[in-house]
């Protein structure tokens, strides 16, 4: 099951279509969450409201396996078409990466969260194996900044970022 809503983006990188063809290519059965995730806050809260997408809320809390993106916060902030407060404060605060709604800076230290559904910070600290996945020279910093919130994650990534984050 994904376990964030989606951005309004390509089908192919939506978080329902990756879940969805990994849980084809395993035989296994799967669930959608069929919310964006960059509503508003009063917008979110009538959607988790609706029976069908609490159950999957619930079921998102009880993951014991994660697979997560790590990006770079402003390319973020552009994806998720964030306001310009937001990019003020990413800009103010020398914030690094996000990572299913969570802004970090480069200590790692959560500094800001976006209007999000699914995963929450709480429940990624009790699922039992994490994986995250980044690649490219870019994305060394977010990966270093995430990394220093949590290292208890497998990291998938390329040598491109794994040289920069040597140098960093």
């Amino acid at each position: 099951m994904p376990a964030r809503g989606g951005l309004s983006e390509e089908l192919e990188i939506q978080a329902n279509t990756i879940a969805a063809n990994l849980a084809e290519k395993l035989g296994a059965n799967y669930k959608l969450l069929h919310i964006p995730d960059n509503l508003d806050e009063n917008s979110l809260n009538i959607l988790k409201s609706n029976k069908l997408i609490r159950e999957v809320l619930e079921d998102i809390q009880k993951i014991n396996l994660l697979v997560f993106g790590i990006g770079n916060a402003k390319d973020m902030a552009i994806r998720r078409k964030s306001d310009s407060i937001v990019f003020e404060k990413i800009e103010k605060e020398n914030l690094k990466a996000e990572a299913f709604g969570y802004f970090f800076d480069n200590l790692g230290n959560v500094k800001m969260q976006t209007n999000s559904v699914g995963l929450t910070l709480e429940s990624f600290n009790e699922i039992n194996c994490i994986i995250g996945v980044a690649a490219g020279r870019t994305k060394a910093e977010a990966i270093y900044a995430v990394s220093r919130f949590s290292n208890n994650f497998i990291l998938v990534t390329d040598e491109a970022a794994a040289r920069r984050i040597l140098e960093l």
